[in-house]
């Protein structure tokens, strides 16, 4: 699943076959590992967190329009001992339809970062530059140059010799 998604996302950018955007896209996403890893998790974050806000907030929604709708004495609802059970199946039905959107908006997350790191890559060392690093689109300045500053490992310093001269 893992590979077919960013195969996919390969064969949209390059219009290569199938198992070279299967293996470039393994390159690319071995070489940014630090920040594809970093958005993985923000991803999964913000995927939860929406969940559990959709279901959360469909299961108030019918409860609160339940509630008012048993008051009228000729309402279906009007019979109905407790709201919980359909409460609970509308949270049920909610969380499915949760899952698609988020799963779409993971989608959409996934292509643009390997866009950009793609962009980064193969425009990156040329004379105009990187897209994401042009001046028609400075808002993404910011994120490029976040992303150039953490994307590089640290050097590390080499101890001196110590001048040991008698």
């Amino acid at each position: 699943k893992f590979i077919n998604k960013h195969a996919y996302i390969i064969i949209a950018l390059k219009g290569s076959s199938f198992c070279s955007a299967a293996f470039q896209s393994f390159f690319l996403i071995l070489r940014n590992i630090r920040l594809i890893a970093a958005l993985v998790l923000v991803q999964e974050f913000v995927c939860l967190i929406g969940r559990l806000v959709i279901i959360a907030a469909t299961g108030a929604l019918s409860y609160y329009y339940m509630a008012a709708d048993s008051q009228d004495p000729d309402s279906p609802i009007a019979s109905v001992n407790s709201f919980y059970g359909p409460v609970f199946m509308v949270m049920c039905l909610a969380y499915f339809i949760a899952d698609m959107f988020m799963n779409v908006y993971a989608m959409a997350m996934d292509v643009m970062m390997q866009c950009f790191v793609a962009d980064k890559e193969m425009f990156g060392k040329g004379k105009k530059g990187a897209f994401c690093q042009r001046e028609g689109c400075p808002h993404l300045h910011e994120l490029a140059n976040f992303v150039e500053k953490k994307g590089k490992p640290k050097k590390t310093e080499e101890p001196k010799a110590a001048d040991n001269k008698a």
